[in-house]
């Protein structure tokens, strides 16, 4: 059985290994083993050290900044024939009072420095930290190190751009969407108003008459044929008020857009145009198959043209106008082009942008990924041509 030490002999043993080793290791080897350890440093840590010497001149670099940084002139002695405050990098970044700061024993801490000059010719970001070298009390360099943050600067600034792009977009949208509202508001009151005045020049003109007629053969002791004339003209009062009563219904929806594809549409609209206008407008439907619109487009298209027509009837002067419908790829395209006398778009846009619906239309077409052009030239006519995406009807349903 081994016997264990006792604490004495322990410390003896302590005190021996302790001699052999300050025998062995000398100062030299100490500070070697030192040196050894701070250079493998660095040589291997990811960011740029300059060592300079109390004067600034530059007496190390290590191969990080080299190979990342200076990557047009890679050499070590390319930088050690530079005192610092002359490097033109330092001389471009403004940052000669730092450098020598730290020469006089201040360190210094500067964040995210734009470098407008590098020996590897990009600008570039750093973060930079300068520390004196002190022996005793007196400086002997300095050590600078800087931190390559060009990348995530750049992200930040490109995030900072893109907010900017994304706030003025808002913004624009945003009038944009104010505008249409006030323009809807107008259209509303707009259409309130003719169908208004529509129902007071018809419907109400009819039932009126006839009502009136009543009265007569109520008050006055009518002879037999008399109020059988009477009674006549009444009824024929009557019909017409169910006739523009049914008029008017057909123009608040027309039932045709639930039953027939947008070609077939348009050209019962153009029709019932003619005969009631008393125009003579020309459908020119080039379209090979019919073209199935979602809900939303087709009854665009279809107010958008019903308005066109309008304007024409209203503003153009002329009777005669062509109204093209063509298809190209997935967009359906619509020209209308009357030649009558014609008006100054930007006049209009600017004094009014609602004047002749032209701002709705736009912003209509606009809101369901289509475009409208309107162009006119005084004396001349009007030609307005109207793209909008088509899809397929499986889509639809």
């Amino acid at each position: 059985m081994v016997k264990k030490p006792t604490y004495e002999e322990l410390e003896q043993r302590i005190e021996g290994l302790e001699k052999k080793i300050s025998d062995h290791l000398t100062y030299d080897d100490f500070t070697k083993e030192l040196s050894e350890r701070y250079l493998r440093i660095f040589e291997a840590v990811p960011v740029s050290i300059v060592i300079l010497d109390k004067n600034g001149r530059i007496k190390d670099i290590n191969p990080y900044h080299l190979t990342h940084i200076g990557k047009e002139k890679a050499t070590k002695e390319h930088y050690l024939k530079y005192n610092i405050l002359d490097f033109p990098s330092v001389i471009a970044a403004g940052l000669q009072d730092e450098h020598q700061s730290v020469l006089k024993g201040k360190p210094f801490n500067l964040k995210s420095v734009r470098f407008p000059v590098t020996t590897g010719g990009r600008v570039r970001f750093f973060n930079i930290r300068g520390v004196p070298i002190f022996k005793n009390t007196d400086v002997i360099g300095a050590i600078i190190i800087h931190e390559d943050i060009t990348e995530p600067k750049q992200t930040e600034e490109a995030l900072v751009r893109l907010n900017k792009t994304l706030d003025i977009k808002v913004k624009e949208r945003t009038r944009q969407l104010k505008r249409l509202n006030e323009h809807l508001v107008y259209s509303e009151e707009r259409e309130r108003n003719s169908l208004a005045s529509d129902l007071h020049d018809s419907v109400a003109q009819s039932l009126g008459l006839s009502l009136s007629m009543i009265k007569e053969l109520t008050e006055v002791n009518c002879k037999v044929d008399t109020g059988t004339g009477n009674l006549s003209k009444i009824q024929g009062h009557l019909e017409q008020a169910i006739r523009e009563t049914r008029s008017l219904i057909y123009q608040l929806y027309p039932p045709i857009l639930k039953d027939f594809d947008i070609d077939i549409a348009l050209g019962f609209l153009i029709e019932e145009s003619n005969e009631k206008y008393d125009t003579d407008f020309r459908y020119i439907n080039n379209l090979d198959d019919s073209v199935h619109l979602i809900e939303a487009n087709k009854i665009t298209l279809y107010r958008a043209v019903n308005e066109l027509i309008i304007n024409i009837v209203k503003h153009s002067g002329s009777k005669k106008a062509e109204i093209e419908l063509s298809k190209d790829i997935d967009m359906l395209m619509l020209k209308v082009e009357d030649y009558g006398r014609g008006f100054n778009v930007e006049t209009i846009n600017k004094t009014n942008f609602c004047g002749f619906g032209l701002y709705g239309l736009s912003e209509r077409f606009k809101n369901i990924g289509g475009t409208i052009k309107i162009e006119s030239t005084i004396g001349k006519g009007t030609q307005t041509i109207i793209c909008i995406p088509i899809m397929s009807k499986v889509l639809n349903e």
